[in-house]
């Protein structure tokens, strides 16, 4: 019976490299024994594939197939972590670019209200681009909150 393994795992890839180069060539190319090397696709053993054994093994698979699962694997999985760790930040750089549009509306919507004959058409633009920028300033305010309260947390 085959078990179960996370799609995005080192162990699900791995399991695919050794069915396709053959678990004898595998354990050539990384001088690892047959069973060890299938033991390493199983996600309940403690034992883990080493950098060098994965390269080998990546390396062996790209000659037959052109394709790197394992390495591939890899860059999903550290993708994933950065888009889990960083989503806040992510989030404050999205916000960047609309508080700064804003904020420089309401810039130069104060300066028309200052100007000579301005009237009540130049301050209520100022107030409503003001509130605007106020809204903007306010999420990005939430999302840097959520930073800093991420870092304050233990790991």
């Amino acid at each position: 019976m085959t078990k179960a393994r996370p799609p995005l795992s080192i162990e699900n890839a791995l399991y695919k490299v050794l069915g396709r180069i053959g678990i004898e060539r595998a354990a050539e190319v990384t001088s690892r024994g047959a069973d060890y090397l299938r033991s390493l696709s199983d996600p309940d053993n403690r034992y883990r594939l080493t950098c060098q054994d994965m390269l080998a093994l990546d390396d062996e698979h790209q000659v037959l197939t052109g394709e790197r699962p394992l390495y591939e694997t890899l860059g999903l999985m550290i993708d994933a972590r950065n888009a889990a760790r960083f989503s806040d930040r992510a989030e404050l750089r999205r916000l960047t670019v609309p508080v700064l549009k804003e904020a420089g509306e309401a810039h130069a919507a104060l300066a028309a209200a200052t100007c000579d004959g301005a009237g009540a058409v130049e301050l209520r633009n100022f107030v409503r681009e003001a509130e605007q920028s106020v809204a903007k300033i306010t999420q990005a305010i939430g999302a840097a909150q959520a930073m800093l309260e991420a870092q304050q947390q233990p790991p």
